[in-house]
């Protein structure tokens, strides 16, 4: 769990060393949102595009970040990161989507399997019907939980020269020889994101409500400042959120590994 705390002063020396990580990365991920928001709005192809688009940021962010460790990043290390690892990161992230399908598709089996056995005429639904689903949903949500901690840091691992398949291997290794402080830095992460993502929008939900009730909800007033509120949360808070998050990513994974 000390590395895991250490990582938190190393994010904040890290990123008060490298403003550019700031505006850079948050701007990055601003951008990223617009990109899915409009490759969403096209059914299916749209989809399939962000799922080659995503890699491209992150690997841009990740070493733009990991090159800051000594305090010299800059604009060039994003392009140059996204140039030399962007095929090992789409490579290692569509090795990663395999098991999630299948354990979707499993999950999905059982539930149809289960929900067809409980409806046939004449068996009589009872609590243990369920039983079989409620199951096989709690062994996905296990295999799902040890997978994330386990592999969580394979990212980090290819910014760091770490081949597709190598990187996995080191983040395994990583999590596998210190599981606790692995596991206190993920509630730790956690947590960071529910303080810079749950505030400010607690904040902008109880201004909108007070306004609208100022204004007995007939003045648009209420209604643009929660509009441009959302905007700026979606286009400034999350991106903020996402480049601290990843800096402690970066930062507790580099602890980690040269401690």
């Amino acid at each position: 769990m000390g590395a895991a705390i250490k990582a938190l002063s190393d994010t904040g020396t890290l990123l008060r060393h490298n403003p550019v990580i700031v505006l850079l990365g948050a701007l990055s991920m601003a951008v990223l949102a617009v990109v899915n928001f409009v490759l969403g709005l096209i059914p299916l192809v749209g989809t399939l595009v962000s799922l080659f688009v995503y890699p491209a940021f992150i690997a841009g962010l990740l070493s733009l970040i990991y090159a800051g460790r000594d305090g010299r990043a800059d604009a060039s290390d994003f392009t140059d990161g996204l140039g030399e690892h962007y095929l090992r990161m789409l490579g290692a992230y569509g090795l990663l989507a395999v098991p999630s399908v299948v354990l979707i598709v499993v999950a999905v089996a059982v539930t149809v399997t289960v929900g067809l056995t409980a409806t046939e005429p004449g068996s009589a639904a009872s609590a243990s019907s369920a039983t079989p689903m409620l199951l096989v949903f709690a062994l996905v949500g296990l295999a799902v939980a040890v997978g994330y901690l386990g592999l969580q840091f394979f990212n980090v691992a290819i910014v760091s020269g770490a081949g597709v398949l190598e990187s996995f291997s080191t983040s395994l290794s990583l999590a596998a020889s210190a599981p606790l402080s692995t596991l206190g830095f993920t509630i730790l992460k956690t947590g960071l994101g529910a303080v810079m993502l749950g505030l400010p929008l607690a904040v902008l939900v109880v201004t909108g409500a007070g306004l609208s009730e100022l204004t007995a909800g007939s003045n648009p007033l209420a209604g643009g400042v929660l509009v441009l509120g959302l905007l700026a949360y979606w286009l400034v808070g999350i991106p903020l959120w996402r480049v601290v998050s990843n800096t402690y990513h970066v930062a507790y994974f580099n602890r980690r590994q040269f401690a």
